[in-house]
This record gives C-alpha cells, structure tokens and sequence, in this order.
C-alpha cells in the first residue's frame, strides 16, 4: 500500500497545465472544481466544471471520488459514477479536464533525470531510467527484458546515447535464423564481412532482439563475440571489434539461466546489467505522454488530443503494448492529417475495448442533465 497518492493533471485544453501534481496524503480530503487552486493559483478554468464539482478522499486503503452534484457529471474511465473507489492509474473526467491517480511509494518527490528518448510520467519507469544512466552499463553485456512491444528497444536506444558510444546504433534479429546461417546472419562471411551487423556496431551498439525466441544454437555466435570481443567471419579471420552488446528478451533472464536456456556466459557478463521494462498496463500514466508523442511523430508537428480520445486510450488496457498503441495513433493520424486536434474515431471503440466510452461520448450526454441538488 502506498504512503502517499497524488493527482495528476493527464488532460487539459490548455497543454500548459498537462502534468501538474498535487499530493494527496492519508485522511486528506479535497475539492476541486472550475476555480479551485488545487493545482495552482490560476486554478482549472474550464468552463464546464462546477465550482465544487467532485471531492477525492485519501484513506488509509485506497482514494474514494464522489461527484458533488455537479452539472455536468464525473466519469471514472468513461463510466459516469456519483461514488467509487479508484486505483491508481484511474483517470477521472470532470468538464474537459481528465484527472489521473497515481501513487508514489516513499519520501521521494522528484523524479530522476530522463535521458532523451524516454517518454515516461510513472514512478514504475523510474529504476528503469535510473539503470540506464548508471555507468555499470559501460563494460559487459546489458539485458533488457519485459513484455514484446513494451519499448525495449527505445530502452536499449537510450543506453546508447547515455554511454556516448560513436559508432552506430545497430538492431538485429536471429529469431527464424536456421541455426547453420547463424553465424553469416550475425559475423558475416569473409567476402562482405564488413557490411556485417557486427562490422557496422563497431564502436557503437549491437542489439540482439528477442533473442529467447531464437534457435537455441544461436548463442554459440554470441558467446564467441562476448568470450573474444572479434567478430568471427565465415572464411575469415577473427576482427576485434568494440561492441557494446544489448540483448532484449520476453523472459526473466534468470528464470531463463535455470532452464539452461541462458548460456552462463551471457549470464556472468550480465548478471549485474538486466533491465526490466515493466508492461504498459503497469504504467498507465505512461499511456497518455506516449500517445501525444506518438501522434506528433507520425504528424511530424505538434497535435493534439481531445478529451474523448484521451479517456478512451488512457482507460484502455493496451495488451499489445506500445506497439499496438503505436499502430492505433497511426492510424488516426493518418485518417485525420488535416486536423491539429485529433478526435475519437468509430472504430476505435472496438479496438480500445469495453472500458473505453460509448459512440454517445459519456461527457456529452451529461452536459444535458440537469442540475443535481448537492450532496451534504
């Protein structure tokens, strides 16, 4: 159980207010509405927010949110709700403003610094930032593990760039790889070995990707290159290369190293370098950041979200990782290229799943209730 919650501003019509936080603490109640100073003395200021619209309670097992009668209604993933309880990651839509619970285990308040090409608002993301900006990773074999299309590679990305290292950043796959191609696939053959991935990673960054779901007999190349640091074309003879080797996998490394699956070589080179990516579901206040990012680098300049499209992609559970967030971002962007404000589209609510909203979006039809008499 966490010692401490706290509110986070996930949408706004102004992006400036986008990521403000406010702690919440144990038996702490508060108000928030059109002009509360919640999150600063400018306040909300959103039109269709009541002036005590919802109040949120802290107790000792969890944040309760009650609507205060409000005009125009409060939803908790795009389910109108007058009381419930939330967890953290729950977004909470009063007006066009959607609130986000999140919950911050300890006293620390700031997070690390995150090196370029993270995108990350959750404290789950904060040991993974922390490895990677920790030297340990200069020498040796570095793991990163967790789900497929959890963003292991931007991962991967950011170590590179973290370590300074000059040469390229360089991907490479051995999943499918006949195990007798294995070595021409990853050293190349003596008449074009430079053109190798290993030859092109010289003084940079050789990533091997998913490598648990390659042929076994394709660590016998890996071990080569960690045990000699020379990449050893076929026909040829052995070239020391300065490789910085990142190997990406589905599965727990140390799981994998007691079913003999993890060569003890790899493990002893990495044992103090593995890196988890926790799932997408577990970092649901990285969902929201992601899609703003995706969808400007699919535009190619600055959008934006409205609020219909930002409850239902933050309230969705995302089973397919980053990837499949990705792809959905894409797809808007392309049907909606001309817009600088992309919207929910139809088809989306098949593909985001039951808790995202209805077609009859849950914040227009309460904009037709009447005013409700305020609780006491």
């Amino acid at each position: 159980m966490p010692d401490r919650y706290l509110l986070r501003i996930a949408h706004h019509p102004d992006p400036d207010r986008i990521g403000r936080v406010r702690f919440l603490y144990p038996g702490e109640r508060i108000e928030l509405g059109r002009n509360c100073t919640v999150f600063g003395p400018d306040g909300l200021q959103d039109p269709r927010m009541s002036r005590a619209h919802a109040r949120i309670v802290a107790l000792s097992y969890g944040v309760i949110v009650e609507d205060l009668g409000s005009r125009n209604g409060t939803v908790v993933n795009g389910v109108p709700v007058r009381r419930t309880d939330v967890d953290p990651g729950d977004l909470i839509g009063m007006g066009r403003v959607i609130i986000q619970v999140g919950a911050r285990p300890g006293d620390r308040i700031e997070p690390p610094r995150h090196p370029a090409g993270i995108v990350s608002a959750s404290p789950a993301m904060w040991p993974v930032i922390e490895q990677v900006t920790d030297p340990v990773h200069t020498t040796g074999v570095t793991i990163v593990w967790g789900p497929r299309g959890s963003g292991r590679r931007t991962i991967a990305r950011a170590l590179h760039d973290e370590l300074g290292r000059e040469g390229a950043f360089v991907t490479a796959s051995l999943v499918g790889v006949p195990p007798d191609r294995v070595p021409y696939a990853l050293h190349g053959h003596a008449t074009d070995a430079d053109r190798s991935p290993m030859a092109r990673a010289d003084g940079g960054t050789l990533v091997l990707t998913d490598m648990d779901a390659a042929d076994p007999a394709a660590w016998e190349s890996v071990v080569a290159l960690v045990e000699t640091g020379a990449q050893h074309p076929v026909g040829g003879r052995p070239q020391l290369r300065d490789i910085k080797l990142v190997i990406t996998m589905a599965r727990d490394p140390s799981q994998a190293l007691a079913t003999n699956d993890l060569p003890t070589v790899i493990w002893s080179s990495a044992r103090d370098r593995t890196i988890f990516v926790p799932p997408l579901h577990a970092r649901r206040e990285d969902i929201l950041p992601l899609a703003r990012h995706l969808a400007c680098l699919h535009r190619g300049w600055p959008v934006r979200l409205d609020r219909h499209l930002a409850m239902a992609l933050g309230s969705s559970g995302w089973p397919g990782e980053v990837d499949e967030l990705d792809s959905v971002i894409a797809r808007i962007v392309d049907e909606q290229r001309d817009r600088e404000l992309l919207t929910l589209p139809d088809w989306a609510h098949d593909v985001l799943g039951p808790r995202a909203p209805s077609s009859q979006s849950t914040f227009d039809s309460l904009e037709l209730l009447p005013l409700n008499p305020r609780r006491p």
